[in-house]
């Protein structure tokens, strides 16, 4: 019998947050999962590397898979996040199925100055960055740098093609060639849990 307040998605993508929080904590900040390997080879034709400029180099984001209907990106909460963790000198590289909807639907800002991290769960008509993987690409979609403001954190988006083309040649030399500028959505999410935006 379902509980009122309470359905499998918000339980199931709850627990995962927590226990990524968890994880973050115990290993001193640092957890991830689902980044590229630097001497992966040119993606096949049912897959596509992502490549994202992220700021603070302190923020830790979750990319989970789901589903856009109506221009809202619904997440799946069977499935696991296709990428978790912080950037790289500014940048994350993922390797996503090709059609795939991923959207960043958790994001943690570490401070030195602060006990606890400030936290950002965008639901409840908040946009968040959304794409749908193409086929067989090496794609840099975007920058998004997370700024602590007033009673939260607020996403600034930019476009750094240069700086992407210059960190995949020293750290993915053999996928920098065919690097090609890609673009994200904005939409609201649902599905991810209980909003947070402090």
């Amino acid at each position: 019998m379902p509980i009122a307040g309470f359905s499998v998605a918000r339980v199931a993508t709850a627990f995962a947050f927590a226990l990524a929080l968890l994880t973050a904590g115990c290993a001193g900040g640092k957890w991830e999962m689902g980044r590229a390997d630097r001497d992966a080879d040119p993606p096949s034709a049912n897959e596509s590397f992502v490549i994202l400029g992220l700021q603070p180099q302190n923020t830790q984001v979750n990319v989970f898979r789901g589903w856009i209907s109506n221009g809202v990106f619904h997440q799946n909460p069977l499935l696991p996040a296709t990428f978790a963790g912080e950037p790289e000198d500014g940048f994350v590289v993922t390797r996503s199925s090709a059609g795939e909807a991923v959207a960043i639907t958790n994001v943690v800002v570490y401070s030195e100055n602060a006990l606890f991290p400030r936290l950002l769960v965008p639901c409840e008509g908040s946009k968040t960055v959304v794409f749908t993987v193409p086929a067989g690409k090496v794609i840099y979609i975007g920058s998004v740098r997370y700024e602590s403001i007033a009673g939260g954190v607020a996403p600034r988006f930019g476009n750094e093609f240069d700086a992407a083309r210059a960190f995949m040649t020293t750290h993915y030399p053999k996928l920098a060639d065919t690097l090609e500028q890609g673009r994200f959505d904005l939409m609201p999410a649902e599905g991810q849990g209980q909003c947070v935006r402090r």
